[in-house]
């Protein structure tokens, strides 16, 4: 994800980072003085991240890539659609 060249937007990437970070740095908060409310936080994210991970949107499909059958929703052996 550092990479310039991710497919990821730059400010996406930052927030996945900062969510890191966040987790990383409570849980090791939560390590060294545990208590149960200490633990929402973790458990909301947890719980939300599947959901709003899957909700992202794909990025575009590069028809350039792809031969002029295949574009037009054919495809042929040559597609590596065996």
């Amino acid at each position: 994800m550092a990479d310039a060249n991710h497919p990821m937007p730059r400010e996406l990437r930052q927030n996945v980072a900062n969510i890191g970070l966040f987790v990383l740095n409570h849980t090791v908060s939560v390590m060294s003085d545990p208590r149960p409310r200490q633990l929402g936080s973790l458990i909301n994210i947890n719980r939300e991240m599947p959901q709003a991970c899957s909700a992202a949107p794909k990025p575009p499909l590069q028809s350039e890539n792809k031969s002029p059958a295949a574009r037009r929703g054919a495809f042929s052996l040559s597609d590596g659609l065996v």
